[in-house]
């Protein structure tokens, strides 16, 4: 059975383009006036080709532009109306980045706060390390929204319970709040969704799941991480 595929636009226009030439070549040297008036038509075909992609282009770009627009408006009413709250500097979340963890020095400490179309994010990462086992923290604002979390955290609106020869992953909850942990090939996650706005994770190479758990307790309040942010917002 033959498969006929449909040739994409590209390729229909570079074909129309050659079959254009071959006829104006035959219409240059010959007196023929039935081949003079198809290729008038080809080329008349071709120029309405030509508007129809540029003015849909223009409409698109229109569509997009009005989008953009009406999701601004719509941010800036959400904002006058008290409904979305700005996250904090990413100053505040690395007060939270404890100086040790597990018994294992801080080796980077940096942090920002950035944004676009409206929605502003601040991220502190810190990274611990002693010879061959690793972990790395990440705190993230998303701020009163929350809108960055359906992005960045998925797994705190679903329920996840997955395993496989490699590892496993599953949703579950860690002091009271949402969590999500992840092991697989010599690598453990876990992600802890705090205040409807705050997403911690502190992901370990060569760390198991219940010595990232240990540390969390032991090393980072969560607690106090959430009233500092709740109290610079």
């Amino acid at each position: 059975m033959k498969i006929q595929m449909k040739p994409s636009i590209l390729t229909f226009f570079t074909t129309l383009c050659c079959f254009s030439f071959l006829l104006l070549f035959n219409a240059c040297s010959s007196e023929k006036p039935k081949e003079q008036t198809a290729a008038d038509k080809i080329n008349e075909a071709m120029d309405e080709m030509q508007k129809e992609m540029t003015n849909t282009a223009k409409s698109a770009e229109g569509t997009y532009s009005d989008a953009m627009n009406k999701m601004n408006e719509a941010m800036e009413q959400l904002k006058s109306d008290g409904k979305v709250v700005e996250p904090v500097n990413f100053r505040v979340l690395k007060e939270g980045v404890p100086e040790t963890f597990l018994g294992m020095e801080r080796t980077k400490n940096e942090g920002e706060t950035s944004g676009a179309l409206g929605f502003k994010v601040s991220t502190a990462k810190a990274a611990f390390r002693d010879g061959d086992k690793s972990v790395n923290i990440e705190i993230v604002d998303v701020g009163g929204i929350g809108m960055g979390a359906m992005s960045m955290a998925a797994w705190a609106m679903a329920e996840i319970d997955r395993e496989t020869e490699d590892g496993y992953e599953r949703t579950t909850t860690f002091e009271g709040h949402k969590a999500f942990e992840k092991c697989r090939n010599g690598r453990c996650e876990l992600s802890v969704w705090l205040n409807q706005r705050i997403i911690f994770k502190a992901e370990g190479s060569n760390v198991s799941m219940d010595d990232l758990k240990k540390g969390v307790k032991k090393d980072v309040n969560l607690n106090k991480l959430i009233s500092k942010v709740a109290d610079a917002g």
